[in-house]
């Protein structure tokens, strides 16, 4: 019978995952182009006349975001600059910095003059709401009397 005396740490997938992604992150940025320093996890959605689009940005700033609206196509933008005090010794970095932008093209036409966007807690949340023509519209079915 095999019996194990001593367990062994196994790191965790999650650190395994990032740590792979900053290998390739080192590869992709030491080539002509630079890959993106990160890009926040996003979710989009359709509610009832309209898209959301809700990104994770914990310590952005209104200021260091920016949302532009072309036709059926929504642009993300951000930058995070590290915060290390002057004469501190950095001796773990685990927050990414630096810009991301993301772009999804819609399905639906959008109405570009009322989309909204808020900065709560962290998360971004974008409501584009759909135009009259891209919306549903129900017919009323009407007999025919003769």
């Amino acid at each position: 019978m095999l019996v194990f005396n001593r367990v062994q740490h196994i790191p965790s997938f999650g650190r395994l995952h990032r740590e792979f992604n900053e290998l390739f992150d080192s590869f992709a940025s030491s080539g002509a182009a630079a890959a993106p320093a990160f890009a926040p996890a996003m979710n989009v959605w359709e509610d009832e006349g309209h898209y959301v689009i809700e990104a994770d940005v914990p310590g952005f700033r209104m200021t260091d975001i920016e949302v532009s609206v072309l036709g059926d196509e929504v642009t993300i933008k951000g930058a995070r600059t590290g915060a290390t005090p002057e004469n501190a010794t950095l001796l773990r970095r685990e927050r990414r910095d630096g810009e991301f932008e993301r772009t999804f093209t819609l399905p639906k036409a959008l109405a570009s003059d009322k989309v909204e966007a808020t900065l709560n807690d962290g998360v971004l949340r974008v409501t584009l709401p759909l135009t009259p023509e891209a919306q549903p519209r129900r017919i009323e079915v009407k007999t025919n009397t003769n």
